[in-house]
């Protein structure tokens, strides 16, 4: 065999890896009717997808890139939903409050109704204590009363004006605080409970009892005294009835007036109209006699020096913080309970705190007035 021959059949000096070779053509073959992708479409995975809770805070809240148009729309938009927020809050937490008041006050007045027909003698007496063996009932309280007051020591009587919607249980606190977010059944409400002045006695009414009812913008509670600021109203309910746990008591009423709660509001004084006694029948009268002062109009009711009187305090919003009073006389002993309504007259420029006429922006006609204290 020459040189020639044997060069030409010889292996190449670099070995060929056969096996390589074969699986590289192996993978660049396809069956017939196949597609494979390019080598292109599969070098780079597509983008991973922004969850949508992501997208939800990036449209609600100012985000990085946002630009300024753009944080300014989201920041007015999340001051609108949480006021909105805060304002169902309030609003559920009211109706809730005014459903369970009202459920409170149906529960005692149909106390009330279903008592007025028992008998107070000593058999029903005794049912009652066995019904209620923890409670101890005053010596001579009327049987009436007792499903009220065993639910609620607290509970002095019922105030009840004639055609209006003021028919509510009085209770007294301890102080003229305790009653003022507490409901009948103690439980905390913006409606309160009217209660009675705690300096007061029921089972022998003072000179001057008093009473004092939030005025709520739905109208509950004390709200519709502020329909006495019109005589017509008073024309159509002049009457107000007082039950207390021993005795019934009415009163026609006499005068109601605006006045302020805080010194700054009157020039440094408040004409205090919170007085049990007056410790004389001449103060007393000096006291009517501011009274008339500032009364809206007269009703033709009088008042002499041995009457009581009875004082209903509520809120009024003709300027900031004002008060509200009206004031009742109590029907004498044999004196007739109805009143006489066409001797209303209007009181063309009764006193009002200084408040009221820097409100109207007017002058104070009784700025030289002296200011009146009890003695």
């Amino acid at each position: 065999m020459n040189k020639d021959f044997k060069d030409k059949n010889s292996q190449p000096e670099r070995e060929e890896n056969y096996n390589e070779l074969f699986e590289k053509d192996t993978e660049s073959y396809t069956e017939p009717g196949s597609h494979k992708p390019a080598e292109s479409d599969t070098s780079s995975s597509p983008e991973k997808k922004e969850s949508a809770f992501i997208r939800f805070l990036k449209y609600l809240f100012p985000w990085k890139g946002d630009s300024v148009k753009e944080i300014i729309r989201k920041i007015v938009f999340l001051v609108a939903l949480i006021v909105l927020v805060v304002c169902a809050v309030i609003l559920g937490n009211r109706f809730i409050e005014r459903s369970n008041s009202d459920k409170t006050f149906d529960e005692l007045n149909n106390w009330k109704t279903e008592m007025e027909n028992v008998d107070d003698n000593e058999e029903n007496w005794a049912e009652i204590k066995a019904l209620y063996p923890d409670v101890d009932f005053p010596e001579g309280m009327n049987i009436k009363w007792a499903k009220a007051y065993a639910a609620n020591q607290d509970f002095v009587g019922w105030l009840n004006i004639p055609g209006t919607n003021i028919s509510y249980p009085i209770v007294q606190g301890e102080d003229n605080d305790e009653y003022l977010y507490l409901d009948f059944n103690r439980t905390d409400t913006n409606y309160g409970n009217p209660f009675m002045d705690y300096r007061n006695s029921i089972t022998e009414l003072d000179k001057n009892t008093i009473i004092y009812g939030h005025h709520m913008r739905d109208n509950m509670i004390f709200a519709p005294l502020k329909e006495y600021t019109d005589p017509e109203t008073f024309k159509q309910s002049p009457i107000i009835e007082l039950s207390t746990l021993y005795d019934d008591y009415t009163f026609k009423i006499y005068g109601v007036f605006i006045t302020n709660a805080h010194p700054e509001q009157n020039n440094g004084y408040v004409f205090n109209f919170m007085h049990t006694s007056f410790g004389s029948d001449e103060n007393f009268m000096e006291y009517i006699e501011q009274v008339d002062l500032r009364k809206l109009y007269t009703t033709g009711v009088d008042i002499q020096p041995d009457d009581k009187i009875i004082t209903l305090n509520t809120c009024y919003f003709n300027f900031t913080e004002a008060r509200l009073v009206l004031i009742g006389r109590m029907v004498r002993e044999g004196e007739d309970a109805s009143v006489d309504t066409s001797k209303v007259q209007v009181n063309s420029n009764p006193l009002w705190p200084q408040a009221y006429y820097d409100k109207k922006g007017i002058k104070n006609p009784y700025s030289d007035y002296e200011n009146w204290y009890l003695n």
